[in-house]
């Protein structure tokens, strides 16, 4: 844009502001203008929801402005209440001439983005009561809607101008768009668009025919539907030809865009490059797997992941403007994208438990294998899924099959040039993601689970009745931030959490701040720059409060998280790690056991190994405060603990005395006390293995 247009749009901004100055104020808004320049059909059905929910609504008119080619579109399918056409390239007069059909506008909804000379003139023309749009540059813009907008997708900011105009939370439904003779002469398992709208945002030859090559293999007994514009219809039926696969076959009856809907709402799913028909999907609430190009920029028409609706990134970060390739993904990653549809849709009205494993199950310690046995055993008699997601891409609980990685996850390594911060580091990021995706519980793998439902766990249960809350954590001393005369800076030492239990509803607000925040830090990182000058931390200054290490940078993160954002501490509910009485503990936490036998006469002394491994086997053992204890009594105090967290470094001396199965069954040590599935006074069998996504009912 040139240096005189941009003093043009100031003036005219400026012109703006000052008339609105003398404007009757009115909240009432009774006509909305959506202005659609570009005619462009996957703005238009982007905004088909908003359109249908706002006409219902007795007293407000919906107008649009647009291209004469998407008449059709808005006029029979989308059904607005008035439609104006105007030319691609159209005059200040036509402008002027529409302005004066359109008449008296409340409130206008101009193309998101940065806005032109022609937004500008024609808001002045028009002066609405508001503006809504995301371009911050401008007053011209709602301030209100500018400060909400941040992060969201389409649907979300339309979602948020619904509310503002009618003063109400709508939450928006799918739209029918209905289309007249809506039949189809067959409908597909899946429908395949390998086309965009211009050759760099489509795939190759070469990667449509091994990409459907590879799913109608592995989906041997679905039928697949390829999808083409008129454009492209010789070169798929060239691949048909090409392929010749039983059940993969051209797509009939595709004659303009409008008859692409009834199609894509009688198939099962949608896999496209072609972000129109992946909007057609969003807005008929159909399955869509999108594959769009990693980008340097947040793409407000990308819509966010949900339960019916999954992104592949073509690798290669590109800029707005720049050439695509689209190519630049794995086939299996469709794959994962298709089994976390599957999974969201299996654990929709499901109560999950998730832990993680690095590696293969097979090779997991046997304490923490016993570990998951013993939760499964408790939860036998409850509604709970457990599932120990893992890296092993073999396993059907692949950690992609459930929530997609960053870009940045398998290159932690070469980020920080420390290997030791890479399995702690990918495990906060995985379990943050999954409660956010999914909610429910998180546990670490040597959590010792001591309930029978996690409706008898008091913080848990706290969440749950909780009208506001939508995270609780237990919090740690370690971690918790004071003030400079030693009390906690942020109320109940909220800043505390550790990460390795965690409960939360799904989309949490705090779990959405945090992960995002998290993503800024590790795309900023390189090896060169210490974690500590994060710009972040630095404006918020917490350097000398926040930093342990590299390893518990997330900690720091939440840190800045909670700084930056308080009032998030409303959503956040806490209670102590400690034993009964140590801090703000008001019953035995997680961190019981190594308080009250390995902690010395004050419960603050450095922990040993060696202490810990003493707790779990035969002989007395004294109490932080002087009481001799058996075996059989430190057993009876482990009844007033939930669960049972052992932090890594204490459980040293535990592993070596207990590396194999006989060591837990063929001699007395607490453990038999601990797990349900050994108890003394039962007939037990060993566990050979340890089950997967198992679900008890």
């Amino acid at each position: 844009m040139s240096a005189l247009s941009e003093s043009l749009i100031q003036i005219l901004d400026r012109i703006f502001v000052f008339i609105k100055r003398f404007s009757k104020k009115n909240s009432d808004i009774k006509h909305v203008v959506f202005v659609n320049w570009n005619g462009k059909y996957g703005d238009a059905i982007a905004s088909a929801p908003i359109i249908k929910l706002l006409t219902s609504r007795s007293g407000i008119k919906v107008s649009v402005i647009t291209n004469e080619s998407l008449r059709t579109l808005y006029n029979s399918v989308i059904q607005v209440d008035s439609f104006h056409g105007i030319d691609n390239n159209f005059s200040w007069l036509n402008l002027v001439a529409v302005a004066f059909n359109v008449k008296k506008c409340d409130a206008l909804i101009p193309l998101f983005g940065k806005l032109g000379i022609k937004d500008v003139l024609f808001a002045l023309l028009l002066n609405p009561k508001v503006v809504f749009s995301t371009d911050s540059s401008l007053k011209i813009s709602s301030k209100a809607f500018i400060d909400n907008s941040k992060h969201n997708d389409i649907y979300e900011l339309y979602q948020l101008i619904t509310d503002m105009v009618t003063g109400e939370d709508n939450a928006m439904v799918s739209a029918s768009l209905y289309v007249e003779n809506d039949s189809v002469t067959k409908s597909y398992d899946y429908l395949i668009n390998p086309y965009g709208s211009r050759e760099d945002k489509s795939l190759s030859i070469d990667k449509i025919k091994s990409l459907i090559m590879h799913l109608a293999v592995s989906h041997c007994d679905c039928s697949f539907g390829l999808m083409y514009s008129p454009d492209s219809i010789q070169s798929a039926m060239r691949l048909i030809d090409d392929l010749d696969l039983p059940n993969v076959e051209l797509v009939k009856g595709i004659a303009s865009f409008e008859s692409v809907i009834p199609i894509i709402r009688s198939a099962g799913l949608l896999i496209s490059v072609d972000t129109s028909l992946v909007h057609v999907s969003k807005v008929l609430n159909k399955d869509v797997v999108a594959i769009y190009p990693e980008t340097k920029y947040f793409n407000i028409w990308q819509p966010s992941a949900s339960r019916s609706f999954e992104v592949v990134q073509s690798k290669g970060l590109v800029d707005f403007g720049e050439t695509k390739d689209m190519n630049q993904f794995e086939n299996v990653d469709v794959d994962y994208a298709l089994n976390r549809i599957k999974n969201s849709e299996r654990l929709a009205n499901k109560k999950v438990v998730f832990l993680y494993w690095h590696s293969s199950k097979e090779d997991m310690p046997i304490g923490h294998a016993l570990n998951i046995k013993n939760l499964e055993s408790r939860l036998s008699g409850s509604d709970w899924v457990v599932i120990v997601t893992t890296l092993d891409k073999h396993s059907p609980d692949y950690i992609e099959n459930y929530i997609s990685l960053p870009p940045y996850f398998h290159r932690l390594i070469e980020k920080t040039g420390d290997p030791s911060i890479q399995h702690g580091n990918h495990s906060d990021l995985i379990r943050l993601r999954l409660l956010e995706k999914y909610g429910g519980v998180y546990l670490d793998t040597s959590t010792i689970f001591l309930k029978y439902d996690f409706d008898e766990v008091s913080l848990y249960k706290r969440l749950k009745e909780s009208p506001c809350a939508s995270l609780a954590g237990y919090t740690n001393v370690t971690f918790t931030r004071k003030d400079e005369r030693g009390i906690n800076y942020f109320d109940d030492a909220k800043d505390g959490i550790e990460l390795g239990v965690l409960y939360a509803k799904k989309m949490s607000n705090v779990l959405q701040e945090l992960n995002r925040e998290i993503d800024k830090y590790w795309e900023w990182k390189t090896i060169d720059k210490d974690y500590r000058n994060y710009p972040p931390f630095r404006k918020f200054d917490l350097g000398k409060v926040s930093f342990l290490n590299e390893y518990h940078v997330h900690y720091s993160i939440y840190h800045l998280i909670l700084t930056k954002q308080p009032e998030l501490q409303r959503e956040i509910i806490v209670q102590s790690m400690h034993r009964k009485g140590k801090e703000t503990a008001i019953a035995h936490g997680p961190y019981s056991l190594s308080d009250i036998f390995c902690r010395g006469k004050s419960s603050y002394e450095p922990a040993s190994p060696e202490k810990m491994l003493h707790c779990f086997v035969e002989g007395d053992v004294i109490t932080w405060d002087g009481l001799v204890t058996s075996l059989e009594a430190r057993a009876k105090i482990c009844k007033e603990i939930e669960f049972i967290v052992i932090p890594g470094y204490l459980r040293k001396e535990l592993e070596r005395e207990f590396s194999a199965m006989s060591d837990f069954f063929d001699r007395d040590c607490l453990y038999k006390y601990l797990y349900s599935f050994c108890a003394s006074d039962t007939e037990f069998q060993r566990p050979c293995f340890v089950g997967s996504d198992t679900v008890y009912s």
